[in-house]
């Protein structure tokens, strides 16, 4: 399967001057998810920790999600450790989606470098694979031990080969900053995917970065990427924030999945929100949601989807609940069911000032002043 390459950071600019529209761009024939601008593209990466899906949230997330990434733990709820099966959880909540709606992709997450208990492929795991951790606090796997890393990508691979399953999300690929063998990984993974008989879908969590030691990219291996912490990296650093906005494009420019996971100004782990309660939170989002929206609309290309909440968890923002806390609000984001259009010009950028015009919305975001407006006609 061939795969675009990437331009990221200040090439983007060129990149995008010398290309048309994303919206005239061909669609790709290796099974990507749907995609368009008839309102916000909306896709997430979230678990459901206590149980699995309600019928309600499962018809919300089938209806309104072009693709999931279900989190570990999805399914467990009650279950004991030593009878919860982590593939059977992600395999039954995949299912029910997919009833729902056929062409809502399913991705699972899988970890790099793995240890991630109740998953039913580690009964071959060999432990000799095990190094110290670097905390001296436990053991992690040892991603340079040729073993492991087969492992890891044929274990991955047999999870996808489930017919309700169209990918996987790769945690804690670090190619770039640790060393050489989470690219490799990442290639023997990616030629595990290409050798299943329908198209499958490697999403990385990580920025974008050039290939080193020799090996390729991991944009060239895979079909995109999760910018984690969008907005929230250029909280007091407007031109981290930029520079993100810039790889959206760039990577939106060489046909690249991105998800830009929006944070409302604060995340579940910030301490000093820890004991506010679900209701909090959610007022705190809504009040916040314009500069999110603003930031991604301003950069967001073709397969470019927002992911707007606090945490990882169902109750993490990625939809409203309802009281019952069962049952998704179909009011969700106001700004999100919008009639939105198609955008009609590549975003002009005054400094650390972004505008765009789409047809049915004008999009202005100021991301010194942290201010976003998006005017819906």
């Amino acid at each position: 399967m061939r795969r675009a390459a990437f331009v990221g950071g200040s090439a983007a600019l060129a990149l995008a001057a010398a290309r048309p529209l994303s919206a005239a761009q061909p669609t790709p024939a290796n099974g990507y998810p749907a995609f368009s601008w008839e309102r916000v593209p909306y896709a997430a990466q979230i678990g459901k920790f206590r149980g699995d899906f309600t019928p309600a949230e499962v018809d919300f997330i089938a209806q309104r999600f072009a693709f999931i990434a279900l989190g570990p733990g999805t399914g467990r709820g009650s279950t004991p450790d030593d009878r919860f099966v982590q593939e059977t959880g992600f395999y039954r909540n995949a299912s029910a989606i997919k009833r729902a709606n056929p062409a809502c992709k399913v991705l699972f997450f899988w970890g790099v470098p793995g240890n991630i208990r109740n998953y039913a492929a580690y009964a071959d795991y060999d432990p000799a694979w095990r190094v110290p951790n670097a905390a001296g606090t436990g053991f992690e796997s040892d991603a340079s031990n040729p073993g492991f890393r087969s492992w890891w990508a044929r274990s991955c691979a047999k999870i996808v080969a489930h017919p309700d399953i169209d990918g996987v999300f790769v945690d804690g690929a670090n190619p770039e900053g640790d060393h050489p063998h989470h690219t490799e990984m990442l290639r023997l993974l990616r030629d595990a995917l290409d050798a299943l008989p329908e198209p499958a879908l490697l999403l990385v969590n990580g920025v974008p970065a050039p290939g080193r030691h020799g090996l390729p990219s991991m944009l060239e291996l895979c079909d995109g990427i999760m910018i984690e912490y969008f907005g929230i990296v250029g909280k007091h650093e407007p031109a981290k924030l930029k520079e993100y906005m810039l790889d959206v494009i760039g990577l939106g420019k060489a046909g690249k999945i991105v998800m830009a996971r929006a944070f409302p100004g604060f995340t579940f782990f910030d301490p000093e929100v820890r004991d506010w309660s679900y209701e909090r939170k959610l007022a705190e989002a809504k009040r916040n949601v314009a500069f999110s929206l603003a930031t991604y609309l301003a950069c967001a290309q073709r397969y470019t989807y927002l992911q707007y909440g606090w945490g990882y968890e169902n109750i993490g923002g990625a939809y409203v609940l309802e009281a019952d806390g069962t049952t998704p609000d179909p009011a969700w984001y106001p700004e999100f069911l919008k009639p939105l259009g198609e955008p009609l010009e590549d975003p002009v950028i005054d400094g650390y000032v972004f505008t765009r015009r789409f047809r049915h919305a004008d999009v202005r975001a100021d991301l010194q002043a942290r201010e976003g407006r998006v005017t819906f006609r």
